[in-house]
């Protein structure tokens, strides 16, 4: 069980020697040299979920944003390599213990008692006012595309994991829980099931930053499915109020509309609704035929 799970930079961000707000991390250095002399190991991003962040601005955004993104592919795959292949259900119950509920949990909660003790809130980056200085909204860029990137680190395990989990969370709970965001709160990672995910994508991480002028404009999505496109077959079984088992065999009947990821079922959100109103409908007209 000598796995090693420690989420990448993190301490070192928030308590070492990455940490932004350091003086020698001053947006005033000369980060386009530090960005010439990174080493990034090539990471592809063969998960389930794709970080769909904002555009960096500043050449210490840029830094930060190529080593947080290569270091985070790098463990997400190897990671949930580990852990798929891991049959006993009692070590993956471990692992689900350790990695979710305990470390990857307590990092989102620590990392949102640091955004907040600094007052480095996602709205100043999109509503920035006369006041905040570059180095400011590099900092803030970069704290939250840490969240990003835990977030994706953890509902990757959690997929990995999903046998073992009672309760399964979306990006959005995961803000709103650990990290206290009040809605609206904003998301930035697109699922993209099995059968349209693109083959070993290639990230970028030599990507050059933008200009200033770009306000930090959300950057294009590289694929165009959200999780809330899908349902999972314990979502539909409670609305039907029916048992899982007959809700999977429906989807193999073709009788409910979804497809396959893995060994996982996933309901088409839109079909599944609009299929339930025609439903409704028709015991309405029942309802009103038979009383009349």
């Amino acid at each position: 069980m000598k796995l090693d799970y420690r989420f990448p930079l993190f301490d070192d961000i928030l308590l070492g020697g990455l940490n932004p707000l350091l003086p020698e991390n001053h947006a005033s250095t000369d980060f386009k040299q530090r960005m010439e002399e990174q080493i990034l190991e090539p990471a592809k991003d063969a998960g389930s979920y794709r970080i769909s962040f904002l555009k960096a601005t500043h050449p210490k955004e840029e830094f930060y944003r190529r080593k947080l993104l290569s270091e985070t592919l790098l463990y997400c795959n190897e990671l949930t390599d580990e852990l798929e292949a891991e049959k006993q259900p009692e070590i993956r119950a471990y692992y689900r213990d350790k990695i979710l509920d305990r470390h990857l949990t307590t990092c989102l909660k620590r990392l949102g008692e640091f955004i907040t003790s600094g007052e480095l809130t996602l709205k100043k980056l999109k509503e920035p006012n006369e006041d905040v200085t570059p180095d400011t909204l590099a900092n803030i860029f970069i704290l939250h595309f840490l969240k990003v990137c835990v977030a994706k680190a953890y509902l990757e395990v959690q997929k990995a994991l999903s046998d073992t989990v009672g309760v399964q969370l979306s990006e959005t709970m995961l803000y709103a829980d650990y990290l206290n965001e009040i809605a609206p709160v904003r998301t930035f990672l697109t699922y993209v099931p099995e059968p349209f995910r693109p083959e070993n994508q290639c990230v970028e991480t030599k990507k050059t930053a933008t200009s200033v002028s770009d306000h930090h404009e959300k950057a294009p999505a590289p694929v165009v499915f959200s999780e809330n496109d899908f349902m999972l077959v314990g979502e539909v079984a409670k609305i039907l109020k029916k048992d899982e088992r007959t809700i999977r065999r429906r989807l193999k009947a073709g009788t409910i509309k979804g497809i396959k990821d893995g060994s996982t079922w996933l309901v088409d959100r839109k079909a599944f609704n609009e299929s339930l109103q025609i439903t409704e409908n028709k015991e309405s007209l029942y309802v009103h035929h038979t009383s009349s």
